[in-house]
């Protein structure tokens, strides 16, 4: 009787579609110790990706396929989203809601994620991971962690400004954080209105490039309840008739910890 994954890997060899889900055999547990996740093919499995959404349980992997999806998504605790590849694979939202809402211990990547009020809005969760994503013509904030915990926002292009949806440099600020922790990392962060704006949040933004945002690159708001660490970014030509234009960061209540170093700044100067 052979085993669920070698079942697993061979029906996936029989369709040209489901080829894909090679990349995701890491996933996969040995079924003698743990039963498997799912993974569910949108639109093979699901015809939409919230259906896909429904049928799945903690731990279950949701794949889409190249396409464009008109959805506003709500992501379950647990559940892993993973997109073909953003060059491809769009979900799209053209109303108040954000594109995705995620649940807590989930995982976006692989998408792009087009207008909506927001990209992704992570309000009162923990241990989100957004990962590798074209996040592009939000109306408010590209990202937006509030009152979150451990919110990863990596390798991700983030552009509110986006054209043809928003005015480069007049649109919504690129990440919103709100008393949340947060790690932004290797992201491209561009016309936008503010690059990042931190308003009472713990946060490291580490070798991020940030240019071309309308108001400021890097806002902050600390108190003595934050940390900050800013460094090895490159921050520039960030609004230039703004005073620090480029990067500006300032503690207004108590004492804060805050670390900037090893950032290139350029049409503005590190203040704190």
């Amino acid at each position: 009787q052979p085993d669920p994954i070698t079942q697993f890997l061979k029906g996936a060899a029989m369709s040209k579609n489901r080829c894909y889900l090679f990349f995701t055999y890491w996933l996969l547990l040995p079924a003698t110790l743990f039963s498997s996740p799912k993974i569910i093919i949108a639109p093979i499995d699901s015809p939409t990706i919230t259906a896909a959404v429904s049928a799945a349980s903690a731990g279950d992997v949701i794949f889409v396929l190249p396409g464009r999806y008109h959805e506003s998504l709500h992501l379950n605790d647990g559940l892993k989203l993973m997109g073909a590849r953003p060059s491809n694979t769009i979900v799209w939202w053209d109303s108040w809601n954000p594109v995705i809402s995620p649940g807590n211990n989930t995982l976006i990547s692989g998408l792009t994620l087009e207008q909506g009020w927001f990209g992704l809005e992570a309000w009162y969760v923990s241990n989100v991971e957004i990962n590798g994503n074209r996040i592009i013509g939000a109306w408010a904030y590209g990202v937006y962690p509030y009152y979150a915990s451990n919110i990863r926002i990596l390798n991700n292009i983030i552009s509110t400004g986006f054209q043809p949806y928003n005015t480069p440099g007049k649109a919504g600020d690129g990440i919103y954080g709100v008393d949340s922790e947060i790690l932004v990392k290797n992201n491209i962060i561009f016309n936008s209105n503010f690059g990042i704006c931190n308003l009472g949040s713990t946060i490291s933004i580490l070798y991020n490039t940030i240019s071309n945002n309308g108001e400021i690159g890097i806002g902050m708001n600390l108190n003595e309840n934050n940390s900050a660490q800013i460094t090895n970014n490159i921050i520039t030509e960030n609004n230039k008739s703004v005073s620090p234009p480029g990067i500006f960061a300032i503690t207004i209540s108590g004492i804060s910890d805050l670390l900037m170093d090893y950032n290139d700044v350029w049409q503005g100067n590190p203040k704190r």
